[in-house]
C-alpha cells in the first residue's frame, strides 16, 4: 500500500500546534507569500463569548504585513465548527482601512486522499523508500490524479510513474486538512497592522455548577458559583478571555458544512453587540465576573485568562466565594383528603410521611449577591464532626433575578417525618364532602427543627377551621410554620369542605 506522509521541513510551513497568519501579496495576484512566527498570546488575544445554546463568538485580532495591491491572509488555528455566514472583519480605528474583498472558509477531511487530490496538477517531489536508513532519492514531476480515491500519477519530461509507492514532498503553500480561513484584502499602502476577525461557532456550550459549603448548625453557605465550558470546536484556545451569556437569543449557526445550530429564544442576536467580551459601550471588567446587560440577556466576563481545550470540559470561576445568610427547613405535604386512610379513630396514626430537608437564601445585596444568577445544579456540601465535607444533596437552580427568594430542597431527611389521617368523612349535599384532617408532626433531632406542613388545596372549596392558624400561599395551597423542638410531636387538626 502507497504511503503519503507530509514531510517536516523546509518546505512545509504549517503550524499545526499554534495559530499563525501566512501573507500572500501580489498585485496582479497571489504569487508571494510570507509568513509570520505564531503572535504571542498578548499580541494575539482571542475574545470567546459563549452562549448556553451551544454556540459562540470568536473574536481575535493578528498582526498582519500588507503589501500595496491585493493581499491575501490566510489564517489557521481556526474552528471546524465556524459559520462561514457570520464572519466579521474590522481594522484598528484611525487607520486607513483596507478593503476587504472577500473570505473563503476552507475545511477539508483531513486525510491523505483529501491532500492528494488538493496537489492534483502541481509540481511535487516524489521521496522513493529507502532500505539502508538513509533519505531516498527524489524525483520532481506533475501530480495528476483522477478521483480522491488517494490514485495519482506523477509525470516528468521523461516518464509517467503510476501509482508509486514512497513520500509526496509538497509546497509549503498547499492547504493542509485543518480548517483554514482566507481573506482577500486590498490595501492602498504598505503597512503593518492588526486585523480584527470575529465569526460565530458551534461546537461550545457552558453550564453553571454551584458548590454551597455549610457548617454543621450553621446559619450561613460559602456559595461558589464555576462555570463548566465544553469545547467541541476543534481548536484550542489558550490563554482566551471568556464571556459567559445567560440567556438565549434567537440564532441560526451554520456549524462546519454539514450541521445547523437552531437556538430559539426571545431575544435576536447582533453580531456587533459583543466585540472583545465587552459591550458596545465600552464597559469596564469588575472582579468576580461582572454583570453586563447584553440585550435582555446577561453576561458575565471573566476576569483572569483561562484556557478552554478542545475534546475537554473546562472550568473558570464565575463568583469567586460569597458568605450568604441561610435558612434551614423541613418541608411536609398532605395528600389530598381523598387519597388519606379513612377509619382511623383509635388513635393510630397514618402512614408516615417524607419530609424533605432544604435551605433557602434571598438573592440581595444584604445577603452579599443581589444579582442576577444563572441557572445551574447546586451542590451542597456539609462538614462532619471530623471536620471533612461531605455530600448532603443538590437541586437545580433556574435563572434567578435580582431580590428572588431561592429554595434548595437537598435530601430526604430520617429524624424529621409526619402522618396524616382522615378523622371523619360526612356527606354534604350536591356531592360535597367535608373531611376533618389530623397531621402529625415529630422532630427526633437533637436540635430545633422549622417544619413546614402544606396541604395541597386543590378541589378544595373552603377552609372551614383549623386548630392551629396557618398561612393560604394561594389558592392551591395552604401552610402551617412550626418551629419543633427536640423530640416533640405536635398534631394539627383541621375541616375541608370539597
Amino acid at each position: 500500500m502507497r504511503k503519503v506522509t507530509a514531510m517536516n521541513n523546509k518546505k512545509l510551513l504549517f503550524g499545526f500546534g499554534a495559530a499563525m497568519a501566512v501573507i500572500i501579496a501580489s498585485t496582479t495576484g497571489c504569487s508571494k507569500a510570507t509568513a509570520q512566527a505564531a503572535p504571542t498570546p498578548e499580541s494575539h488575544p482571542v475574545e470567546l463569548t459563549i452562549y448556553t445554546g451551544g454556540f459562540a463568538m470568536v473574536s481575535e485580532h493578528r498582526p498582519v504585513h500588507l503589501t500595496a495591491g491585493r493581499n491575501k491572509v490566510v489564517l489557521d488555528g481556526i474552528s471546524k465548527m465556524l459559520d462561514a455566514s457570520s464572519i466579521l472583519v474590522d481594522w484598528p480605528k484611525g487607520t486607513a482601512h483596507p478593503e476587504v474583498i472577500g473570505t473563503t472558509y476552507d475545511l477539508d477531511k483531513s486525510d491523505g486522499n483529501s491532500l492528494i487530490h488538493r496537489l492534483n496538477g502541481k509540481q511535487v517531489e516524489l521521496m522513493w523508500p529507502s532500505t539502508n536508513g538513509t533519505q531516498g532519492e527524489t524525483v520532481s514531476g506533475r501530480l495528476e490524479t483522477s478521483g480522491t480515491d488517494g490514485t495519482f500519477a506523477l509525470r516528468t519530461p521523461e516518464r509517467l510513474y503510476i501509482n508509486p509507492t514512497g513520500t509526496l514532498i509538497a509546497p509549503s503553500d498547499t492547504p493542509s486538512g485543518l480548517p483554514v480561513l482566507s481573506v482577500q484584502v486590498n490595501s492602498v499602502t504598505e503597512a503593518n497592522t492588526q486585523m480584527g476577525v470575529s465569526y460565530l461557532s458551534g461546537g461550545m456550550n457552558w453550564k453553571a455548577d454551584y458548590v454551597a459549603k455549610i457548617s454543621p448548625n450553621s446559619e450561613t453557605a460559602d456559595l461558589e458559583c464555576w462555570a463548566s465550558i465544553d469545547n467541541k470546536t476543534g481548536t484550542s484556545y489558550p490563554d482566551a478571555h471568556i464571556t459567559l451569556v445567560a440567556g438565549q437569543p434567537n440564532a441560526q449557526v451554520e456549524s462546519g458544512r454539514d450541521s445547523t445550530l437552531t437556538v430559539t429564544g426571545g431575544v435576536q442576536l447582533n453580531h456587533s453587540t459583543v466585540v472583545g467580551g465587552s459591550t458596545s459601550n465600552g464597559s469596564v471588567a469588575l472582579r468576580n465576573a461582572p454583570r453586563m446587560e447584553l440585550g435582555d440577556m446577561y453576561a458575565y466576563k471573566i476576569s483572569s485568562l483561562a484556557s478552554v481545550s478542545n475534546d475537554q470540559t473546562n472550568r473558570v470561576s464565575v463568583l469567586g466565594t460569597r458568605t450568604v445568610p441561610i435558612n434551614r427547613s423541613y418541608s411536609i405535604s398532605v395528600p389530598e383528603p381523598s387519597e388519606l386512610a379513612e377509619g382511623t379513630k383509635d388513635g393510630t396514626n397514618g402512614p408516615r410521611l417524607s419530609a424533605e430537608s432544604s435551605i433557602a437564601f434571598m438573592n440581595v445585596a444584604s445577603s452579599n449577591l443581589g444579582i442576577p444568577l444563572p441557572g445551574g445544579q447546586v451542590r451542597v456540601y456539609e462538614r462532619d464532626a471530623s471536620g471533612a465535607e461531605q455530600f448532603v444533596g443538590s437541586d437545580g437552580l433556574t435563572d434567578t433575578t435580582k431580590g428572588s427568594h431561592v429554595r434548595l430542597n437537598l435530601a430526604t431527611a430520617f429524624d424529621v417525618f409526619g402522618s396524616a389521617k382522615v378523622v371523619s368523612k360526612t356527606s354534604l349535599p350536591r356531592h360535597h364532602w367535608q373531611y376533618v384532617v389530623e397531621a402529625s408532626v415529630s422532630n427526633e433531632r437533637k436540635v430545633n427543627a422549622p417544619v413546614l406542613l402544606s396541604q395541597p388545596m386543590g378541589g378544595v372549596r373552603k377552609l372551614i377551621s383549623e386548630s392551629t392558624k396557618g398561612e393560604s400561599l394561594s389558592a392551591s395551597m395552604h401552610q402551617w410554620r412550626l418551629v419543633m423542638k427536640p423530640g416533640e410531636t405536635r398534631k394539627i387538626t383541621y375541616t375541608l369542605e370539597m
